[in-house]
């Protein structure tokens, strides 16, 4: 007789079956600020994590039933200004190649805190694979993430900026890059090797609306450290100037960063 799957966590029998997420990183999530309202992208929110879910092959619950789960931890909260995740936890058969049956929402919510406005970056060891499938959906495979960031803040440094494996540019540890000179926008290209952001997506819109020109290719280092100044995006900080790359002092804050700033936190009607 073939034995019963038998799992102990602790010294103690589990019954309820353990996630897929747990045991392999199978999973996918979102993070954004909930100020009064759901973000006004939020429809790009839930399109990345239903990018993510058929890539991963999760069932994922309708775009209502979402809503719903993340306005009931909000109504828990008592607060108007919410840092919030949403997470798409696998759950199924234990074998790893297995396709996953069944999914869990998690919506974890906290009081937003705003982020530093200005940041000092440097670049990380680990190297960013452009040929990975996993670097464009935020999967629960965040350890090259994790390893980065925990590598620039034992140098002194708040955030850690990654290059491919040809030596350019794509990414930090969790917001996307961009520099300017002059009237020209520069941000590494999506083939380099980054998670194409969507407050990424709103800052090029918002930029060629102020009459920068965009340009989105491969870079080295060299571009980045010859600029006007350079700024990080997410969509929890918005924009963060960066002060300092590796040991060199950049730019100080320039009207063209404040008038991008400006135009970008009115769309996501933060201000």
């Amino acid at each position: 007789m073939e034995m019963e799957e038998l799992i102990l966590v602790d010294g103690n029998i589990v019954r309820e079956p353990l996630t897929r997420s747990l045991f392999f990183g199978e999973g996918v999530f979102e993070t954004f600020r909930w100020k009064n309202e759901l973000p006004k992208y939020f429809s790009k929110h839930l399109e990345r994590l239903k990018n993510g879910s058929e890539l991963l092959r999760i069932p994922i619950p309708e775009s209502e039933e979402i809503i719903r789960h993340i306005e009931q931890a909000v109504s828990l909260s008592n607060s108007e200004d919410l840092y919030i995740k949403i997470a798409l936890i696998s759950k199924g058969d234990r074998i790893f190649f297995k396709t996953p049956d069944e999914s869990s929402l998690l919506v974890m919510t906290r009081d937003y805190i705003q982020s530093k406005n200005t940041v000092s970056i440097c670049v990380v060891s680990q190297k960013r694979n452009p040929e990975s499938v996993l670097i464009r959906h935020k999967t629960f495979n965040y350890l090259e993430n994790i390893i980065g960031r925990r590598e620039a803040i034992e140098k002194g440094y708040d955030e850690g900026l990654f290059l491919n494996t040809n030596d350019d540019l794509t990414e930090a540890t969790s917001s996307n890059l961009f520099w300017v000179r002059g009237k020209d926008l520069f941000t590494p290209a999506t083939e380099s090797g980054l998670l194409p952001g969507i407050t990424r997506e709103i800052v090029i819109q918002t930029a060629e609306n102020l009459g920068f020109k965009i340009n989105a290719r491969k870079f080295d280092l060299s571009y980045l450290l010859n600029s006007d100044f350079a700024f990080l995006t997410n969509s929890l900080i918005g924009m963060s100037y960066i002060e300092k790359v590796n040991k060199q002092m950049m730019p100080e804050t320039s009207k063209n960063y404040l008038s991008i700033r400006q135009q970008l936190f009115n769309e996501l009607g933060w201000l």
